[in-house]
């Protein structure tokens, strides 16, 4: 309840109105702090970030169908662009998000995103080191899903000097070399 009341200050000073927010990361919070309270800052910020993505990772599966349904698609690459423009768009619509496309051409799309309530929050009540694992979620699963195809995605810093800010690059890959030297970013 602590807990609660501090993250909904934080979240109203920052106008940040979306209760879902403020409970999901309350607790969040909550758990982070008696993990790193257990096992210290260290192993508690490993433990917790394990188990965020393992959830997180499953939770965020479910939005991203399986490569084979754009496959199936006249061109699959323009539909995962047109997907992850309405998913961003709606998070935008929700005042979770803010997004740029910085890119859109036949074989690389890039979105910067330059605004996230969620890490906007973490930041407000000193747990900035946490606000990378939604990102890192969302990739996971849209990485799991696009697996078998030619398509990879890589998550970078957006903005120099700034956490909490990303950019999400898919590129079409012509060759297994090509595919291979990008997966390693």
């Amino acid at each position: 309840r602590k807990k609660h009341a501090i993250v909904k200050k934080c979240a109203e000073e920052r106008g940040i109105s979306n209760k879902n927010i403020v409970n999901d990361y309350a607790g969040i919070v909550s758990g982070y702090e008696v993990s790193i309270g257990m096992f210290g800052r260290e192993e508690g910020y490993a433990l917790f970030g394990e188990m965020f993505l393992s959830i997180g990772g499953k939770e965020m599966t479910w939005l991203w169908p399986g490569y084979e349904v754009f496959d199936a698609l006249d061109d699959p690459f323009a539909a995962i662009k047109a997907y992850w423009t309405a998913y961003l768009d709606a998070a935008h619509d929700l005042s979770l998000i803010d997004y740029e496309i910085v890119e859109d051409g036949r074989d690389t799309f890039r979105t910067d995103i330059t605004y996230s309530a969620y890490d906007d929050l973490l930041f407000g009540v000193g747990c900035p080191e946490l606000s990378s694992l939604n990102s890192e979620a969302e990739l996971c699963a849209m990485k799991t899903s696009f697996s078998s195809s030619d398509i990879v995605l890589t998550r970078k810093s957006a903005l120099p000097n700034e956490d909490g800010r990303y950019a999400f690059v898919w590129k079409k890959c012509k060759d297994n070399k090509e595919w291979k030297c990008l997966e390693k970013m």
